[in-house]
Formats: C-alpha cells, structure tokens, sequence
C-alpha cells in the first residue's frame, strides 16, 4: 500500500504526520499489512467499525474546519481530497481512511483552537490531547488510544488539518472501496491551487476540488 504524502501548506508542515509518511505508513506481518500508522491498542475486531468513524469522525472534523473558518473570515481550501484503502483480496475486512488535507490561510490562537476542538471531538472519543510544536507552529492532536486515528491540525499564521482513521474493521462493499463518497462538506471546498492563484493576483482557472493522493 502506497503511504499518503503530507503536504507542506503555504509553509506550514505537520512534522509528526511527515513523520508517518516517512514510515511508509504501514507495517507488513505475516498475514498482509496489519498495522498501520495511527493504529489503536485494541485488537482490530474490537475497534469501533469504519462505518461508524464515517458517521462520527468525519462530520465532527468538517463542522470544526467550518467554524474556525467562519471565526477567521477566510475560505477553507482542500489540499488533497479524502482517500480510502480498503485491505482485502476478494471482500474487505480492513479499512484506512484518510480524510481531506484542509487549509486556512489564516490562524487563531492555539488556545481557542484547543477550545473549539476540544467541544467536538471530546464527545466522540478523540479525548486523548497532544500538542507539539516549536517557535513556528503548534500542532494539536486529538487522538483515539483505543480504536485509532486522530484528528490534527497545525497552528501558526495559517492554519492546516487532516484526519486519519487507523485500520478498523468493517463490511463497505469492493464498490464503495472502488468509488468512495466524498462528504458533503468536502464536496464544494475549491483546491489550494485556488489559493495560490489568486495569492499571485491571477484569475483562477477553476475552482472545483482537489485530487485525491496517494
């Protein structure tokens, strides 16, 4: 399985998720890749499904880029659109899912950031909170000891998030895997290339999304 590669947002870098890029990602035992970067502590059949982090996770992270995108006054661009691996041979039993790089080209305060995250992913068990960072930016973690993943976004002048699941469990379809939806809030964000065309006072070209990495 390819690694997802972590964007660089108008100089703003997410060191840790660079870091899981640069591990590749994933970890291959004997069975296939088992494990992967972001993993939860419980075994993987006692880990909350994919299906319910789709329902879960994925709209509490737009509804948190929305409101620090209202609070700021700015659009929220998307760098490189959500992306799901489904592992499996025949039907897929496991699942990745890393959903949209997004960006804001301006910042808060790390606190009030802290404060907004906190309402919605406490709620929804990403309750365990790391903050790194150095005299540029701060990055805040909001992770799942438990079932995986986190939700992170890099604090400074702007600002850039993403959201990744861990391997879970799950029963989505080879269809679905083959033609994931994108979420509704996701849809209608324009590209990064937007932004920095019009950053160099051109008309952009176009404003529909970003593609999806690999």
């Amino acid at each position: 399985m390819n690694s997802r590669s972590m964007p660089r947002h108008a100089g703003i870098y997410i060191s840790l998720l660079a870091t899981a890029s640069l591990l590749a990602g994933c970890v291959f035992g004997g069975n296939g890749m088992d494990r992967a970067f972001g993993d939860g502590a419980l075994p993987l059949g006692k880990r909350q499904p994919i299906e319910e982090y789709i329902d879960t996770v994925v709209p509490a992270y737009g509804a948190f880029m929305n409101e620090l995108a209202n609070e700021v006054g700015e659009q929220l661009y998307v760098y490189e659109n959500s992306i799901l691996y489904c592992i499996g041979a025949d039907r897929p039993e496991r699942f990745d899912l890393y959903t949209a790089n997004t960006f804001l080209p301006k910042g808060l305060p790390v606190e009030r950031v802290r404060e907004i995250g906190d309402k919605y992913f406490f709620p929804i068990g990403l309750d365990h909170v790391t903050t790194p960072g150095d005299e540029k930016s701060t990055d805040i973690f909001w992770h799942d000891p438990e079932n995986g993943g986190w939700v992170v976004i890099s604090v400074g002048q702007r600002m850039a998030a993403d959201a990744v699941s861990g391997i879970r469990p799950g029963s989505l379809s080879r269809e679905y895997c083959a033609n994931p939806l994108l979420p509704d809030w996701e849809k209608p964000l324009p590209s990064i290339d937007v932004y920095n065309t019009l950053q160099s006072g051109q008309e952009p070209q176009s404003s529909s999304p970003a593609q999806s990495g690999n």
